[in-house]
């Protein structure tokens, strides 16, 4: 799709590798905190137009750290589970 790897929990998008530079799922309530702790969104070129998705690097001391690391991937893992919505209601059988 894009030349890298995607991660995935329980069938939600958590994280791309591209380039071999991680980036994880962000969205627009929590965009703020990973700009100011320096992060780069992913970006890509389509049709000569420069463009991003809602992933970011995580700062650059938690990739060697998993205790730095663990706030950032609940993060993306909030931002996964948000993309996804409601789970719809279970249906119950109607009598025949």
């Amino acid at each position: 799709m894009f030349g890298g790897y995607g991660l995935s929990v329980e069938g939600m998008n958590v994280a791309i590798i591209a380039d071999d530079t991680l980036y994880l799922k962000t969205n627009v309530e929590t965009v703020a905190q990973w700009l100011a702790a320096g992060s780069r969104p992913f970006e890509y070129e389509a049709r000569g137009k420069r463009l991003s998705v809602h992933y970011h690097t995580p700062p650059d001391d938690a990739l060697e750290s998993p205790n730095l690391m663990a706030p950032w991937a609940r993060l993306a893992l909030q931002a996964a589970l948000a993309a996804r919505g409601p789970k719809p209601p279970k249906r119950t059988p109607r009598p025949i």
